[in-house]
């Protein structure tokens, strides 16, 4: 198996990722207090929120359903 990318952007140890389900973004979190939202296939980072001062344990995609 060869490393296919990389994804750089945090400063410090990754604590958790996920794919989201239409398999189009992955969300990394760390313990930098930092949430990365990806363009996994294309190796692009398209947000990244900031909002806490420290380790950021879990994170999770979650698929919100809209009636119509």
């Amino acid at each position: 198996m060869n490393l296919q990318a990389s994804l750089h952007s945090h400063n410090e140890v990754l604590t958790d990722m996920d794919i989201s389900k239409c398999n189009k973004y992955l969300a990394s979190s760390s313990k930098d207090g930092k949430v990365i939202i990806w363009d996994w296939k294309n190796c692009l980072k398209v947000d990244e929120f900031a909002a806490h001062n420290s380790t950021i344990n879990n994170i999770k995609f979650f698929q919100v359903k809209i009636k119509t």
